[in-house]
């Protein structure tokens, strides 16, 4: 039956009217790659943004799990998107062979989907992949973030526009989805896996969910209030969130910012989440901070958290500063004078060899004790002088002497009075630089 000839009920009207308004959000007429299973919440939205005239392309996928019920699902894919003149794409999964260490079907599944989605939507210059997903979904993906425990972002479920995916259906629940096709007197497959409750999703939607509608009717309705209020406390603890990391780096997050905000664990959670920090290492990282002594913390990939007294420092194995030059040499005149030549100090001399002091990056706070001057200078002004971009000035090398944590040398820029070569031997280090900074004291002694 075709959309246009018959009278929709309610349900059918709010469908598209909320399909409608989730499209039009988008600037101009931008064309979308939709993904359709063949199951009851893709047809509807295949059918539902054919009828509104959006510019869309299907795409499916075969992974073969289900033997013939799989290609039962291709077929009735092909023959629905024929009927509505819809272009379609279909390509076909060996879920075995693709699974990566560690994996289950449902990952892999997922990986190489949006993987073979990402294509689609770059070669056919879509705006946005749609899905199907619905508001019982969003509920079950609520109760499911619930259980395991989490934050805002967990909790406030599934978005119906993320710049990359668009969910057009995300207020519509499945009653309303089955009314419209019942409506259409539009067929669709179920998959039978999703009748199990061998899947945690599944054991949600068929056996808790119900369960919670038996003792407290309107549970779904509930849930969806719910996962509303959250998006909206969402944005506003974002935004504060994100005005006092504004003030941190990719190195480190003050002390001072972590103590002073409203609730340090969610500073810290969100500071560390890019990192793979988890939610019980935030909280860990909360109660260090009242007292920073250096504790320590591994996240993934080999990084390193520390609380120290200026605030939280991530190190990063491929953060380390890159191998310096260091090579033992005779001081005599030739070198003295080497040593001592005017200009910036893009080499420094040493008393002792190198891999007795300390290699970093520059910190906040950081002071030198500058040769040829009193007192001392803080490395941000100095390489502020310097006219440093920001990304540069947090890869310069420090060299410090570590019994005494006097910095020696700040790369390209200044050398200290201190740990000055009065010995006939001397470890001469260099490091390639690009810094060009204006002219200054004597080298080195």
């Amino acid at each position: 039956m075709s959309e246009s000839k018959y009278n929709p009920t309610p349900a059918v009207r709010y469908l598209l009217r909320a399909v409608k308004q989730c499209v039009t959000t988008l600037h101009g007429q931008p064309r979308l790659l939709i993904a359709v299973s063949g199951g009851a919440d893709s047809v509807a939205l295949l059918r539902s943004l054919h009828a509104i005239g959006a510019d869309i392309i299907a795409a499916h996928c075969n992974f073969h799990l289900r033997g013939a019920e799989s290609n039962r699902d291709e077929e009735f894919t092909r023959r629905l998107c024929k009927s509505l003149g819809v272009p379609l794409e279909v390509t076909h999964f060996d879920v075995g062979a693709s699974r990566l260490n560690g994996e289950s079907d449902e990952m892999t599944c997922r990986r190489l989907r949006y993987d073979w989605f990402d294509t689609l939507l770059q070669h056919h210059k879509c705006a946005r992949i749609v899905t199907g997903h619905n508001a019982d979904d969003n509920a079950e993906t609520l109760l499911l973030n619930l259980l395991r425990g989490s934050g805002l972002k967990g909790l406030r479920g599934m978005l119906p526009d993320t710049g990359h995916i668009l969910r057009p259906l995300l207020t519509c629940s499945r009653a309303d989805i089955i009314a419209y096709l019942t409506d259409l007197a539009q067929d669709y497959v179920t998959d039978s896996t999703n009748l199990t409750t061998d899947y945690r999703r599944n054991f949600i939607r068929h056996e808790v969910l119900p369960l919670l509608e038996s003792r407290w009717p309107g549970t779904r309705s509930a849930l969806q209030r719910t996962l509303t209020a959250l998006r909206g406390q969402e944005i506003i603890v974002d935004t504060a969130v994100n005005q006092a990391l504004s003030k941190a780096t990719d190195t480190m997050l003050p002390l001072g910012l972590i103590n002073g905000f409203a609730d340090s664990t969610t500073l810290l959670l969100s500071y560390i989440t890019p990192f793979q920090g988890t939610p019980e290492i935030a909280q860990s990282m909360a109660k260090a901070a009242a007292v920073p002594n250096g504790q320590r913390w591994q996240l993934p990939d080999g990084i390193t958290a520390i609380m120290l007294k200026d605030g939280l420092h991530i190190d990063r194995p491929d953060d380390k500063p890159s191998s310096l030059i260091c090579t033992r040499v005779e001081m005599n005149e030739q070198n003295r004078q080497l040593m001592r030549r005017p200009g910036p100090p893009v080499e420094v001399w040493l008393p002792r060899p190198l891999d007795t002091y300390l290699i970093r990056f520059p910190q906040p706070g950081d002071r030198i004790a500058s040769l040829g001057m009193k007192g001392t200078q803080l490395l941000s002004d100095i390489m502020k002088d310097a006219h440093l971009p920001d990304s540069r000035r947090r890869q310069l090398h420090v060299i410090v002497d570590p019994e005494d944590n006097e910095i020696i040398w700040l790369e390209g820029l200044k050398r200290s009075r201190h740990q000055l070569v009065k010995s006939d031997i001397a470890y001469r280090v260099t490091a390639n630089t690009s810094i060009t900074p204006p002219n200054d004291k004597p080298n080195q002694e």
